[in-house]
């Protein structure tokens, strides 16, 4: 059954889509078929680069392609050249025979003389065809061609290059195209020497590049004057070419869809693409702060494709059309309006289901700790969660994820974490933190992992002294309107002074009294001058730390924005405390564990706020509100629940 196209311009911009049928067209040696639907203005199919050797509207001849002068010349370099080589190589020897590679959409527009004025796509195709001439060892020809509407030479020396071309033809600096072409074919002969690919491998490769390499053919029909109009658009990003695009106007365009229903579908897609903006919505669902998603609805059809028979790897570098191009080639099989409406139903389910894990509270702060945990192999996946958690009845569900985390957590390992086991750390005390949030029933506060991911929350000591006193710089670019440089570096030293008498305690003699009575004479000079103090710590620290203990253990650690731990340096706690309490009375996002630290919460019976006590650090760890009390409570409950 065939699967009709939308207009990428007009169909997701206007409720008007007209379209007409044509029948499968098959050439030769092609890959099977190619299915394709005029428009009123447009028509996208999908085309191998075998597809490209046989033009059914010249003869049967190869097609020919025609750069106009509005567009400047052949510009790839090494870079590039070698970064398709590297996606192509990936793609070929890890993937089924089943899969294509699908490149970024060719726009193009047809001529009068047979030929395609090539709008947007001309380094693709030029870097394709050099691959070709390259590749075949036999110059079997029969490839496509390409001229150029200012630069007429520049057909000529392109189709004069191939394996057998010398490395640096001596007319390759006599224009910039010639240059780049000859630097391409020869990033291209570099390329295959370091991957050890000789003649017969690279003849190889072309026989299944030809097959299973495709492009994403857009063609415009009508209007004779906007081709550079169109061209401009296409490059400051006004017409969206995207695999979710693309899907899109697979489903705005089918014929199972009646006008009613296709309203009601780009209505139901412009809603779920408008939820996704909210970054505390995506940030829970994913770890994409860097914008590996195009589009963010990309996810729900990852996640769609992700569940299917013969499915494709997700890969977003390799094979960033992955869902149109299943789609579109599932019209061979089951026929492709079925298969759009089975997938638009499924991923308004998928969908539905994860705006019930965002909006349930306690779902949120548990899943969003599977997504957000630091893996030292991968990031977490949503896809494979979702996979594991989509069968579940909201009775399995909690069941399911409580085996989830205590895959992540062991308990016995907890009051051995320190600081450099950084990812063991920082997941234990996210948890900490969420699980406390989910037990405070009274409150509505939802952990903000969008803050979380974005700010680049990290470990903090709670009571550090390894760096010495704050520097003038430190404490004047942290932007404390409390304290001073001199002020800063005094409460360090009453904060050592706290630390060193408490890890000495009934000490009456030896090295630990002799510096708490160090300390002390030197807070009565009340000189906390730069030099000063950094000349006393230099000759001190050693005997000072040597008494203080592990400083790096998970007792002495919390969560913090990266913003707020930049600006601590060595702060004192009680200077640490202020800022934090500061920092919450502006409303600013403390995690609810950091803030407990601060106030000694986990304490009893607290009675010293300058320090952070061992009493402190035991009561933070294995009190009956700490760490391994609330991990334990949560996983180890009874499943019933």
């Amino acid at each position: 059954m065939l699967c009709h196209l939308s207009s990428v311009i007009q169909s997701l911009q206007s409720a008007r889509i007209a379209h007409t049928m044509e029948p499968y067209a098959k050439h030769g040696k092609t890959s099977g078929f190619e299915k394709k639907v005029t428009m009123t203005d447009t028509s996208i199919s999908m085309k191998s680069i075998e597809d490209l050797q046989h033009n059914p509207e010249d003869s049967n001849k190869p097609y020919r392609f025609f750069v106009p002068s509005y567009q400047r010349g052949y510009r790839w370099g090494k870079e590039e050249v070698s970064a398709l080589m590297d996606d192509l190589s990936v793609f070929f020897d890890t993937q089924t025979i089943h899969h294509d590679y699908c490149l970024q959409p060719i726009v193009v527009k047809p001529r009068e003389d047979g030929s395609y004025e090539v709008i947007d796509g001309q380094q693709r195709l030029t870097t394709l065809l050099l691959l070709m001439q390259y590749s075949d060892p036999f110059k079997s020809g029969g490839n496509y061609s390409i001229a150029y509407a200012t630069r007429p030479d520049s057909r000529e020396f392109l189709h004069s290059l191939n394996a057998d071309s010398p490395a640096t033809p001596e007319h390759a600096e006599d224009n910039p195209d010639f240059h780049h072409m000859a630097l391409a074919l020869e990033t291209m002969r570099n390329w295959a020497r370091e991957h050890g690919k000789d003649r017969p491998d690279m003849f190889n490769f072309l026989s299944v590049f030809r097959r299973r390499t495709k492009v994403i053919w857009y063609e415009i029909t009508s209007g004779k004057d906007e081709s550079i109009d169109l061209f401009r658009k296409i490059n400051v990003g006004k017409i969206p070419l995207t695999n979710a695009e693309l899907v899109k106007g697979l489903l705005l365009s089918d014929d199972g869809f009646d006008a009613n229903e296709k309203r009601a579908v780009a209505n139901e897609w412009d809603r779920m693409e408008h939820r996704l903006q909210d970054d505390a919505l995506w940030c829970f669902l994913t770890n994409d702060i860097e914008g590996e998603y195009q589009t963010r609805i990309d996810l729900i059809l990852d996640i769609w494709l992700k569940a299917q028979d013969d499915a494709p790897a997700i890969d977003h570098t390799h094979n960033r059309y992955a869902v149109f191009n299943h789609v579109y080639g599932g019209g061979h099989d089951n026929g492709c309006q079925t298969l759009l409406r089975d997938m638009w139903r499924s991923c308004k389910e998928i969908f539905a289901n994860l705006e019930y894990w965002f909006e349930n509270r306690e779902l949120y702060h548990l899943i969003g700790y599977l997504v957000a945990r630091r893996k030292t192999d991968k990031k977490t996946d949503v896809l494979d969660l979702y996979a594991q958690l989509s069968n579940c009845d909201k009775s399995e569900l909690r069941g399911r994820l409580r085996t989830l985390i205590g895959k992540d957590i062991d308990l016995e390992q907890i009051p051995d974490l320190t600081y450099n086991d950084s990812d063991k750390t920082r997941n234990a005390l996210l948890l900490f933190n969420l699980l406390t949030l989910n037990a405070s029933t009274g409150a509505l506060m939802r952990f903000p992992f969008d803050r979380y991911k974005r700010e680049r929350w990290d470990l903090e000591h709670v009571h550090a002294t390894a760096g010495g006193p704050p520097t003038d710089k430190e404490v004047n670019g942290n932007g404390s309107r409390i304290t001073s440089p001199s002020e800063s570096r005094r409460m360090f030293f009453e904060g050592v002074l706290g630390l060193l008498s408490n890890a000495t305690r009934g000490e009456e003699s030896g090295d630990g009294a002799n510096e708490v009575d160090a300390i002390r004479e030197f807070l009565d000079r009340k000189d906390f001058s730069e030099k000063t103090c950094d000349d006393f710590w230099t000759r001190r620290q050693t005997l000072i730390e040597n008494k203080l203990g592990d400083q790096d253990s998970i007792d002495n650690m919390v969560l913090l924005s990266s913003k707020l731990n930049r600006g601590y340096g060595n702060a004192s706690f009680i200077e640490k405390r202020r800022w934090i309490i500061d920092a919450d009375r502006d409303t600013t996002f403390v995690p609810p564990c950091t803030k407990n630290v601060f106030l000694k919460y986990y304490t009893d019976n607290p009675n010293d706020f300058t320090f952070w006590s061992h009493e402190d650090r035991e009561g933070y760890l294995d009190g009956p509100h700490g760490i391994i009390a609330t991990l334990k409570s949560y996983l180890e409950e009874e499943e019933t629940k």
